[in-house]
């Protein structure tokens, strides 16, 4: 993974092993670290896209990938964001909509957009605080998720249904990846941000890099 930094300078990430997977870069490694603490399945660049491999696939009800990058602000993560757009452009789907009394129209069939694949944009943190206010803990970038056309934040959450640590896109239905339950049954627990920090905190020390001695 390459890395531009304020100059405009290029350089590569440090290849790392953890867990028996030797990874392009550190942060990779310390993502596939805490997808393990947070009880997610990963495959390491589990296919070859057009122009593009995806670094993970989390496994579960609602599979979806995951993309790594340096990313630290909503530009950055747009940025990061262009090819997981080109391989998987948004098509129609048709969706159930659910009966919502208050707007005056019942159940019927709707369409959507969604992806072939929904993908996760993440970066440099587990947690960080987007350009437009979101209620929740912010995880990263999520595509649509077949109620909303365009890119938006992650949230994390924890489902009661199952009790696994999820996210789900903050502008549109809500689905919980990759347990695939739904918003409804979401907690916000008020300390989820300190255990995901604490979390991200544990993986660094799997991964952490040591210079080598000069000879």
């Amino acid at each position: 993974m390459a890395l531009t930094i304020g100059s405009g300078k290029t350089t590569r990430g440090i290849p790392t092993t953890y867990s028996g997977t030797r990874f392009r870069s550190r942060l990779e490694g310390r993502w596939a670290a805490f997808f393990d603490l947070i009880e997610w399945r990963w495959i390491y660049e589990p296919f070859d896209g057009e122009g593009w491999i995806p670094d993970f696939l989390i496994q579960g009800r609602s599979p979806f990938l995951v993309e790594v990058g340096p990313c630290a602000t909503d530009d950055e993560y747009n940025a990061k964001a262009g090819k997981t757009r080109a391989a998987f452009p948004p098509v129609n789907v048709y969706c159930e909509r659910i009966a919502h009394e208050e707007c005056g129209h019942g159940d019927d069939y709707i369409i959507q957009t969604a992806p072939e694949r929904v993908t996760l944009v993440v970066g440099v943190a587990a947690l960080y605080e987007p350009r437009e206010l979101v209620s929740g803990e912010a995880a990263g970038f999520l595509t649509t998720d077949g109620a909303a056309d365009w890119w938006a934040p992650a949230i994390w959450g924890l489902c009661s249904t199952c009790n696994q640590i999820c996210v789900t896109h903050a502008w549109g239905a809500y689905i919980h990846f990759p347990c695939g339950h739904w918003s409804d049954n979401t907690e916000w627990r008020s300390d989820l941000g300190w255990m995901l920090n604490d979390r991200w905190q544990q993986a660094a020390n799997f991964v952490q890099w040591r210079a080598k001695r000069p000879a």
